[in-house]
């Protein structure tokens, strides 16, 4: 069997050229890097938690899933924090004051009562400093529908 080559360039035809192949490579590695990091810790002005999301996974309809997240101040000055849920379902402690150095853990939990199917919800933290940009907290999963609604 003979091998084809373009007229152009007499690389075989199908040919993916050295440079191309490396390129492709490198553009991987750092898809898989930036993917495979760890997502057990978020800092956002001055503040470290514990988790960067919260995964409830596929939950049954009567279950009230809690989690407890560490909150941290790294800054150096004490911080009033703020904590707005984007569903009455989420309930979080609203506000949490860290002196500097200063760990605390806030429960959060999730009610299904009235929720099936899939799940895309918002904590979001503020800080007291006057440009504070936040931070979002991901709660996702999903919910199995209840038996009586089947």
């Amino acid at each position: 069997m003979s091998e084809r080559t373009s007229p152009g360039t007499g690389r075989k035809v199908g040919s993916v050229p050295p440079i191309k192949s490396a390129a492709v490579f490198c553009c991987l590695l750092i898809v898989f890097a930036a993917s495979s990091s760890p997502l057990s810790a978020q800092r956002f002005e001055g503040i470290r938690l514990s988790a960067s999301e919260w995964n409830l996974g596929s939950i049954p309809a009567d279950r009230r899933p809690a989690m407890e997240l560490g909150i941290a101040n790294e800054s150096g000055r004490k911080k009033l924090l703020t904590i707005l849920p984007t569903c009455p379902c989420l309930a979080v402690q609203k506000t949490v004051e860290l002196l500097p150095g200063q760990d605390e853990k806030v429960a959060i939990a999730f009610d299904t009562e009235g929720i099936a199917g899939p799940v895309n919800l918002l904590l979001i933290f503020l800080t007291d400093d006057p440009g504070s940009k936040g931070y979002f907290f991901r709660v996702y999963g999903s919910v199995a529908a209840s038996e009586s609604k089947r």
